[in-house]
């Protein structure tokens, strides 16, 4: 079965542009066909999309009231995001150019997340990461409120996809927060539900499962039903359950979900339920049923006028048939595909389109169309560089030159294949080889300074302690010469002050040494302590149905969350090893604001059990953290993490 083909397409969504009239493609008389039929079709709805457009620019063109003019601009740019991202991305710019002139922080946060969403389907991650960035950064500074919870959760999305699970999973743990702050459970259950599929993409379904039923559990909880959340929610364990293997268990849930949908007429859930159904019948080999939904699946897509999620339809709808052996539908569906992404320019799409067609035309041994296919492909991805496209371009290209009894060609396509899966590997291997010569070129100039760094804060140290020992000696002779030389008194009234004195003297000296004492240990001891009494409550919470027990352990983790004592502790921390922090991600730019945390205290030579409770995780944890931390470092089992975070 090829069926992961079209699982890819669905990867490769991107928004579609207009504005080019370069084809990538032979059209023959069926695209002759489908030119027409999507010249015709679609007159009506682009009038009214165009009416749409028309009146919106007008708003924005005439009102004297900056508000309205603003959400103009984000109808427009939600109206074009998906038909025309020039246009999107410029309505987007228009948009934050008036936010800033209005100095409304969260307009400013909307239009920086709506730059991101233009940059995560062009797609350009890294531009998308900044700017999901910035949204954040802006609203944290104006109050929270949904569009906090809202941009943290497609931040989170962001780094899932690209498989920055740890990340992701962190942005939505600040999502809930806030939702948590705003007593606002649909923020809530939506954030859970983005925990949910993080797990699914993770492949930890036990988990999924457990916060797919939470998100269900709060929803149930709402003054106000929302069926389109619990309709999402369903689909969640429904693919849980397709994963492992649980058909029956999978369609129950697709079903529940199917008529919450129905009943509020989203179509555009729909389409997305239909097309995981019709996924479910593929696995059961019920190529038939798997038809069927998926042409329901395509039928929302273009009531929505989805070009992406059409192509996605036709992609799966193509392969499906070719698995029943039916070449000649398989090669309609897909050129129809093809024919869309060319017409939106998603080049992405296009370069897994003529590949799928060159699978299709091999199959149907039509060797000659497959090659040509494959040639597109070939063409079109070794000009925006996807070599990952290219590899699997070359390799089909020489199955079916093999095919066509033409082994040298296949020979050759071969070797290109071969060469860009060895060049994919070797990529980030000589840019981390590079970075390590540089490293070796330094690390004794560094180590030095480092060696006198330390020697003068020894020094510093010392001399500290030896001022406060002097100064306490002068005192304490200063107080033994004036007790002396107070003469006016009895003897006993002097002996009765003197003793008053003394007990006073030490109560002091004790209460500062206690105080230095705690001050040391309470960073260290403060979680420990309050997990104990989290896991008290929890045992006693579970044998009482008291509220008060949950507010202890709610007072208990706001607790362990704050950051005062950590904000000290960095404050000191960056006086002593100055420019730590900053060369550590001048080296590493990978390593995140918690391992950078971890650094720090390995720096300060502190033992793991220490350490483990200083960031409130378990031994187990620390193991982890520590692991993963070589890895992002590339040390060896020979390596010692703690010396090289010492001489850095």
């Amino acid at each position: 079965m090829t069926f992961n083909m079209a699982t890819k397409l669905v990867l490769q969504t991107v928004p579609p542009t207009t504005n080019s009239n370069k084809s990538f493609f032979k059209v023959d008389n069926l695209l002759f066909i489908l030119f027409f039929i999507f010249l015709i079709n679609p007159i009506t709805v682009l009038s009214q999309n165009q009416n749409y457009l028309d009146s919106l620019e007008t708003v924005y063109n005439t009102s004297k009231d900056d508000k309205q003019r603003l959400k103009a601009l984000q109808k427009l740019f939600n109206a074009t995001l998906h038909t025309n991202n020039k246009d999107a991305l410029e309505y987007a710019r228009q948009g934050l150019t008036l936010s800033k002139k209005t100095e409304l922080k969260t307009a400013i946060g909307d239009f920086y997340r709506n730059h991101a969403y233009y940059y995560r389907f062009l797609p350009n991650i890294d531009s998308s990461r900044y700017y999901y960035q910035q949204a954040v950064d802006v609203m944290q500074q104006a109050k929270p409120g949904k569009r906090t919870c809202w941009n943290y959760e497609e931040y989170a999305t962001l780094e899932i996809l690209q498989g920055n699970f740890e990340k992701g999973l962190m942005l939505l743990d600040s999502s809930i927060a806030v939702a948590k702050r705003l007593k606002n459970g649909l923020l809530i259950a939506s954030a859970v539900g983005r925990k949910t599929t993080t797990y699914i993409d993770m492949g930890k379904f036990d988990l999924a499962t457990q916060y797919g039923l939470e998100s269900l559990k709060i929803l149930d909880t709402l003054k106000e039903p929302s069926l389109k959340g619990e309709g999402i929610t369903l689909g969640h364990l429904g693919r849980i359950e397709m994963l492992r293997g649980n058909s029956n268990e999978a369609k129950a849930y697709f079903l529940k979900s199917l008529e919450k949908f129905e009943e509020i007429n989203n179509t555009e859930w729909l389409s997305i339920t239909y097309n995981e159904i019709g996924n479910l019948e593929i696995e059961n080999e019920n190529y038939d049923l798997a038809l069927e939904n998926y042409q329901k699946a395509l039928t929302y897509s273009k009531e929505l006028n989805r070009p992406d999620m059409e192509i996605m339809n036709l992609a799966n709808i193509a392969m499906t048939y070719s698995d029943k052996g039916d070449y000649k539908k398989a090669l309609k569906s897909m050129q129809e595909s093809v024919f869309i992404s060319n017409t939106i320019q998603s080049k992405n799409n296009m370069i897994v389109g003529y590949n799928m067609l060159g699978e299709i035309y091999r199959n149907d041994k039509q060797y000659g169309n497959s090659i040509e296919s494959y040639n597109n492909a070939v063409s079109l991805a070794d000009s925006i560089s996807a070599l990952k496209l290219l590899e699997e371009a070359y390799q089909g290209r020489s199955l079916s030159y093999e095919k066509d009894n033409n082994f040298k060609q296949a020979l050759l396509d071969q070797r290109n294949y071969q060469t860009i899966h060895d060049s994919i590997f070797n990529l980030d291997s000589t840019k981390e080889i590079e970075e390590l010569k540089v490293k070796y070129e330094t690390e004794k100039k560094e180590n030095e300074l480092l060696k006198k760094e330390n020697d003068i804060v020894v020094l510093e140290a010392q001399k500290k302690k030896d001022d406060s020992f002097r100064l306490i000696l002068i005192i304490a002779l200063i107080s033994a010469i004036l007790i002396g030389l107070m003469t006016a008194y009895s003897l006993r009234q002097k002996i009765k002050r003197n003793r008053a004195e003394k007990e006073k003297l030490d109560n002091e000296l004790s209460f500062k040494k206690k105080e230095l004492t705690s001050h040391a240990l309470h960073l260290a001891k403060k979680n420990e302590v309050l997990q104990e009494i989290k896991a008290k409550a929890k045992e006693l919470k579970s044998s009482n149905s008291s509220g008060g027990y949950q507010q202890l352990i709610q007072t208990i983790n706001f607790d362990l969350k704050d950051d005062n004592n950590w904000e000290n502790f960095k404050k000191y921390f960056e006086e002593v090893h100055k420019d730590f922090n900053n060369n550590v991600k001048k080296k590493y730019p990978e390593v995140t604001a918690n391992e950078l945390r971890l650094m720090a205290l390995l720096k300060m030579n502190l033992s793991s059990k220490e350490i483990a409770n200083i960031l409130n995780i378990s031994s187990e944890g620390i193991k982890k953290a520590r692991y993963r931390l070589r890895k992002k470092l590339d040390l060896s089992s020979d390596d010692s993490l703690q010396d090289l975070v010492i001489s850095l």
